[in-house]
């Protein structure tokens, strides 16, 4: 279980909050829980494709964000 759902259970079923954060802390001081993967990436000192004229530069938005072992954000 990962410590989102441990986090969701808890709070449920105790009726006490407690945070994904909080219950990631204590999964890992007993060693139940690991730190998920982090693929980095590397900035590039430029734009690949660079702007040539006003609001030519476009933006994107991230909606879901999937993290190996935790699911989907």
């Amino acid at each position: 279980m990962s410590p989102p759902e441990v986090a969701t259970t808890l709070t449920d079923a105790e009726k006490t909050f407690v945070s994904a954060a909080f219950a990631c802390r204590i999964l890992k001081a007993d060693g139940l829980a690991t730190s998920p993967a982090v693929i980095g990436m590397k900035a590039a000192d430029a734009f690949a494709n660079p702007t040539i004229s006003i609001n030519q530069l476009r933006q994107t938005e991230l909606t879901c964000l999937k993290v190996t072992e935790w699911g989907c954000f």
